[in-house]
């Protein structure tokens, strides 16, 4: 990536911290579907534009701003909706399974990293737009459940959160 490492770090870390309240104040405005596609199109679009301009020094900070703010976000909303998607039994265990499965996938980081320049960007962007398609057929539940009462057309529904899920996390890397 073109730029000084401390002006990409800097805006990286500066998009983050933005993220997060702006992502859960939106959380609280817009439907979680919405919110959830625009921040992985968000991450996608600046994957994207990373691969067109990768020589661009002045560009890279506003591309990192973009991308970063598009995953934080999307942590920052998955860490929001689970206790509103999932029954209060299974929001905690939810969340658990995620972020082991995330981190034990994210392991593959490094390697993906040091692959030829423009594979971890395309790893980074199919990951977002996957995550942007399963998005689109996920509805939040009418009411918050206990286990028992889960049908099994419910549990289709809570495994697909998941799979959003673990496609955020795993895309924070």
């Amino acid at each position: 990536m073109m730029g000084s490492v401390f002006y990409n770090f800097m805006f990286d870390f500066s998009s983050e911290l933005v993220a997060i309240p702006v992502c859960g104040f939106l959380y609280k405005r817009l439907k979680m579907r919405a919110l959830f596609s625009i921040l992985f199109a968000l991450t996608a679009t600046g994957a994207i534009l990373m691969e067109i301009f990768p020589m661009n020094g002045r560009l890279m900070p506003v591309l990192i701003v973009i991308t970063k703010f598009g995953l934080s976000g999307a942590l920052c909303t998955l860490t929001n909706s689970t206790t509103d998607v999932f029954p209060a039994m299974f929001a905690a265990t939810a969340l658990g399974i995620c972020n082991f499965s995330a981190r034990v996938l994210v392991s593959m980081a490094p390697f993906i990293a040091s692959i030829q320049n423009p594979i971890p960007m395309w790893v980074l962007t199919a990951i977002s737009l996957l995550a942007l398609i399963v998005v689109q057929f996920v509805r939040r539940p009418q009411q918050n459940l206990c286990l028992g009462q889960i049908r099994p057309k419910e549990w289709i529904i809570l495994i697909k959160i998941i799979f959003i899920k673990l496609f955020g996390v795993l895309g924070f890397w």
